[in-house]
């Protein structure tokens, strides 16, 4: 189904397609309200029925009567309890696995206190992607090429309660790409848990 997520703040509003990805928007803001889009006059019978492809072409069309002010004009839309939508990506002492950079270095969603907690213990575990200790940095530059380190990302969310993490290791000197290979094989098992929820140890 297609969904109506509204966003408090001075945030654009959200069309979606999926649940999960509406518990995805949850974690990263608080939410108005969402509504489900049931359907659209004659264009869209339902949003819920035919294939996902067929979802995805619906998508722009409800994207643009929201712009124009007249998706409520033209859509039956059905309003769903916020609270139903589950917590599956709780960030508490745990972080979200995003994709990892062109360098090869994973990348970690966290809260800014959980960041804070790494650095200041100058170490952490992260048993489900590694049996290695990670060294905390408190930046890039004060990590030892080849040495399997974490340390903050210059990415960043509007949200100052989130933070990014990074996992991986410097360039060695004259090089400019990562060559390590356990950190290339940490990307590569990153990649196979893009959007899962794992703990951290500290």
């Amino acid at each position: 189904s297609i969904f109506w997520v509204k966003v408090k703040g001075h945030y654009a509003d959200y069309i979606v397609y999926g649940l999960q990805v509406v518990e995805f928007v949850k974690v990263f803001h608080k939410i108005d309200f969402i509504k489900r889009v049931v359907s659209v006059n004659e264009i869209i019978e339902d949003t819920s029925k035919g294939s996902q492809f067929r979802s995805a072409e619906h998508l722009p069309l409800v994207h643009i009567l929201l712009a124009m002010g007249e998706l409520e004009e033209h859509a039956v839309l059905k309003e769903i309890n916020i609270k139903t939508i589950a917590d599956r990506y709780p960030l508490e002492q745990s972080a979200i696995i995003a994709p990892s950079d062109e360098y090869n270095n994973g990348r970690l969603i966290v809260e800014k206190s959980t960041l804070e907690k790494i650095i200041k213990a100058g170490k952490c575990t992260i048993p489900e992607i590694t049996n290695k200790e990670l060294i905390a940095c408190s930046s890039l530059t004060n990590v030892e090429p080849g040495e399997l380190s974490i340390w903050p990302s210059s990415n960043y969310f509007p949200d100052k309660n989130l933070a990014v993490l990074n996992i991986g290791t410097r360039w060695k000197p004259g090089t400019t790409k990562v060559t390590d290979e356990t950190v290339k094989n940490l990307s590569k098992e990153l990649l196979n848990k893009v959007g899962k929820n794992i703990k951290i140890e500290v």
